[in-house]
């Protein structure tokens, strides 16, 4: 039998292309982080990490003497608890080799993240085999993302349905669609104080000053400062996003924003608008849902969806015709996976493990109505 001597180290800068190779050979042939070394970096950015302990991408190689047998990326940042700001780590590819599974090469890789200062770990993306590894070590599980659906054009939401093969009764599909109607905006009232406009600027600190003092100290999840919206939006290296603001005219000070972005789906003509931030004070929440509606409009696409895990978060697209398709049966089977178009119920399962001093304070995190995520933390808003 051969013996092996695995140890758990980060990625220097002269691996890359090894991994790249890696990921390419025993993850999928073609994966967008084995074709695109600058979206690898990009996701992988060593600058984001608080301990500095990284000289090349946040990944983790388990190594048998020289040899790659096992990786874990790392998407680091900081999460929010309720104001409180630790540093956070979203995992992304969690690989090992066929021929050294047995040696609990997954587990060292998990083992080793507390020693990087990590205080909160966080995936999405996994499959129902290694939710149990998840489970086993305290995990918290989320077995199934929410996501809100607002359809713009009943014909074009009823034949991309019917083309996918998911669905053939050709009534119940235009009934669902026509159930999830995206409503015509309504005239704003004349005395609001609230303007929408597009951003087409960096956040700066006056985005910081509404996140810190409006949003931050009741939610629990992705630090979503400044920083953080430049890095993940902004300066995204293969996305364009779209930005809406909503502003106090009278105050001069932010109330919410929403950040989407259009998709055309693979070898058709329809296009899908993937809302992957929505945020609002009271006052703002229905001029700034009604605005993005009008961005839908204006793109003549076919569909937008919304993953979130707070419902509250959502419930101004609501109020204009979005629906929620967890556990909904009136809400139609309408594709996520657009590239190639794909049919059937994509699940969006995560895990979420808190520290102990944390844990104790938060309790169950989906349990805490405070907990916002969306599809875009970790890293499942990407090309593919």
């Amino acid at each position: 039998m051969a013996h092996h001597d695995i140890r758990v180290v980060p990625c220097r800068n002269d691996e890359v292309g090894q991994l790249r190779h890696f990921i390419d050979e025993y993850w999928r042939r073609g994966h967008i982080l084995a074709r695109d070394e600058p979206l690898l970096r990009w996701q992988h950015d060593p600058r984001r990490c608080r301990s500095g302990t990284f000289e090349g991408p946040t990944v983790l190689l388990a190594k048998d003497d020289d040899r790659i047998v096992g990786m874990l990326g790392l998407i680091c940042g900081e999460c929010c608890i309720r104001g409180e700001v630790i540093p956070a780590a979203w995992m992304a590819i969690l690989l090992s080799i066929p021929e050294v599974r047995t040696l609990g090469v997954g587990l060292k890789l998990l083992d080793a993240l507390p020693g990087f200062g990590f205080e909160s770990i966080f995936v999405l993306g996994i499959n129902d085999q290694v939710k149990q590894i998840y489970r086993r070590l305290r995990y918290e599980i989320l077995e199934d993302m929410p996501r809100w659906l607002g359809v713009f054009d009943v014909d074009r939401a009823a034949r991309l349905i019917a083309a996918t093969g998911a669905f053939s009764d050709e009534n119940v599909i235009r009934a669902q669609c026509e159930h999830c109607l995206v409503r015509a905006p309504e005239q704003a009232a004349r005395n609001s104080p609230i303007e929408v406009v597009d951003w087409t600027t960096r956040f700066d600190r006056a985005w910081d000053v509404a996140w810190t003092s409006l949003f931050a100290p009741h939610l629990i999840g992705t630090n979503r400062n400044a920083a953080y919206l430049n890095w993940r939006y902004v300066n995204h290296p293969r996305f364009q996003y779209l930005f809406r603001v909503a502003r106090d005219a009278k105050a001069n000070g932010i109330e919410g924003f929403a950040v989407a972005r259009l998709e055309q789906v693979k070898d058709r003509d329809e296009k899908v608008l993937r809302i992957v931030e929505f945020l609002a004070s009271p006052d703002a929440a229905g001029p700034l849902a009604e605005s993005l509606a009008s961005v839908g409009r204006l793109h003549g696409v076919t569909f937008a969806d919304f993953y979130c895990t707070l419902p509250r978060a959502a419930q101004p697209l609501e109020a204009n015709g979005f629906r929620c398709s967890a556990g909904n049966t009136d809400v139609p089977l309408l594709p996520s996976r657009l590239q190639p178009l794909e049919g059937g119920t994509f699940r969006m399962q995560g895990a979420f493990l808190l520290g102990e001093r944390l844990r104790a304070k938060v309790g169950p995190l989906l349990a805490s109505g405070d907990f916002y995520i969306t599809k875009s933390d970790g890293d499942m808003d990407r090309p593919n």
